[in-house]
């Protein structure tokens, strides 16, 4: 039988039981027992996407080769640290960890060349997990999944996914503390409106309180402690509304405005304020929820509104009509438009890279 049960006690055909193969759903019909196919002896299938770690030594193969060492030798791999000055270099994320300077000593990190940061060209697979959205603390990046149903944590030192958080449901936002993950479970598994954000252990990666915060947690923001909430949820009919929700300790206070828009819900800080994605623009929100709309900054059409971020002291808006209209439009803090950039299909997310 090709399926993966009892009877089948080799699903992949590779002359390797199920119960010691590390791939037993991996590639059909080969055999480890050579070592050009299976150097490290983990039964998963050398040069191919089954086994991006030939040699098991920590080291994504990709990164061993832009390296120039051999991907299938585990006492051979690469020097982090080329230049000496004691700061490795690896992802070429502007974190604390990563030399400025990778191929020039500089242990104070004080000074970046003009020719910026030389990055690996690096693909790692998730195996159709159906990424979502991100966050960076120290030297890991944390990102939701719908298909796998998960958080995941990819080492940015050596570029392996080391673990997989299992949650309740399909994950879209996540945010950081500074300890924890707050992670707002906007579906359930057949993408009815969930209502859950778990708080996350990152010590520990597993989750420690789970909060019912009302139908559809859309985005998060996180500021002095607590954790503030924009819904969108739909009925039966898809017909959309909104609300907000703010976690503050073991409380938690939700508010409900009515019809929404469909793929809509942003929530930020900005000028130490919480704002709120509303009709086209954002508003603050006060200590009840309650929206203050005669204090709106922007005005677009609201069914257009995709996506909304603060950086620095501007405010990006994501246009789109799903089709040929595709936009960020950039604001300030008086809604004069400051800028307007034609952009891919559905601008979703924004982040800025400075060379300084």
């Amino acid at each position: 039988m090709d399926s993966d049960d009892d009877i089948d006690s080799d699903d992949d055909n590779d002359g390797v039981s199920d119960n010691v193969d590390e791939c037993p759903l991996g590639n059909l019909g080969w055999g480890p027992s050579a070592p050009e196919n299976d150097a490290d002896g983990d039964c998963c299938e050398d040069d191919s996407a089954e086994d991006l770690d030939d040699d098991n030594d920590s080291f994504n193969d990709d990164l061993e080769i832009y390296y120039n060492t051999d991907p299938l030798n585990i006492n051979e791999y690469p020097n982090l640290d080329s230049d000496g000055d004691g700061v490795p270099f690896s992802l070429g994320f502007p974190i604390s960890f990563n030399d400025n300077c990778p191929d020039v000593a500089n242990p104070d990190q004080s000074d970046i060349d003009e020719d910026g940061l030389k990055l690996p060209g690096i693909t790692i697979s998730t195996d159709n997990s159906s990424p979502r959205e991100l966050v960076v603390l120290n030297d890991k990046v944390y990102f939701t999944n719908w298909n796998s149903k998960d958080v995941k944590v990819l080492n940015l030192y050596n570029y392996v996914i080391e673990a997989s958080i299992q949650v309740d449901g399909l994950p879209e936002s996540i945010k950081s503390d500074g300890s924890s993950l707050w992670v707002g479970i906007m579906m359930n598994e057949d993408y009815s409106s969930a209502n859950k954000v778990v708080e996350i252990n990152t010590s520990t990666n597993e989750v420690i309180n789970i909060y019912e915060v009302g139908l559809g947690p859309t985005d998060l923001v996180v500021d002095d402690g607590k954790i503030y909430v924009a819904r969108t949820f739909y009925d039966e009919n898809f017909t959309a509304f909104y609300g907000s929700s703010k976690i503050d300790g073991n409380i938690v206070e939700k508010k409900d405005y009515g019809l929404g828009i469909s793929c809509g819900g942003s929530v930020l800080k900005y000028n130490n304020q919480i704002y709120r994605s509303y009709e086209g623009g954002i508003a603050p929100l006060e200590t009840d929820l309650e929206i203050r709309s005669t204090a709106k900054i922007g005005s677009y059409e609201p069914s257009q509104v995709y996506s909304i971020e603060i950086i620095d002291e501007y405010i990006y808006f994501g246009i789109t009509n799903y089709s040929d209209l595709n936009q960020v439009k950039v604001i300030d803090e008086n809604g004069n438009e400051i800028n307007s950039f034609e952009v891919g299909i559905i601008p979703g997310d924004f982040a800025i890279w400075k060379s300084e």
